[in-house]
């Protein structure tokens, strides 16, 4: 993920490190029969970034109730998914993982 440039005031330097996740919002029923969940990131250097959104009900305890249920990729700073796959009455926990790194498989690159 780094990148070198170069200066005639300094020597060469790279840009190193993850794009993190700076936060995750979900709402609370505003939308019926939807979730909207949002979060906001911090994109270091211009490859792409996969996030993948995972979904559990809430009160589970053990991380392998989590689901996936949505993949994202690009170098946005924000970027929300409605879930509309929710039953009335339920209740969920989300999470969100950002992958550096990942490999595309429409295109075999990084």
């Amino acid at each position: 993920m780094g990148k070198t440039f170069y200066s005639p005031y300094i020597g060469p330097a790279t840009i190193s490190g993850d794009t993190v996740i700076k936060s995750v919002s979900a709402n609370r029923g505003t939308y019926s029969n939807v979730v909207k969940v949002q979060w906001d990131v911090k994109q270091v250097g211009t490859d792409a970034t996969r996030f993948v959104v995972y979904r559990r009900l809430l009160g589970s305890e053990s991380e392998e109730d989590y689901q996936q249920v949505h993949v994202v990729s690009g170098t946005e700073s924000s970027y929300y998914y409605e879930d509309n796959t929710v039953q009335p009455g339920q209740f969920y926990q989300y999470k969100v993982v950002a992958q550096n790194n990942f490999i595309d498989p429409d295109t075999n690159e990084s």
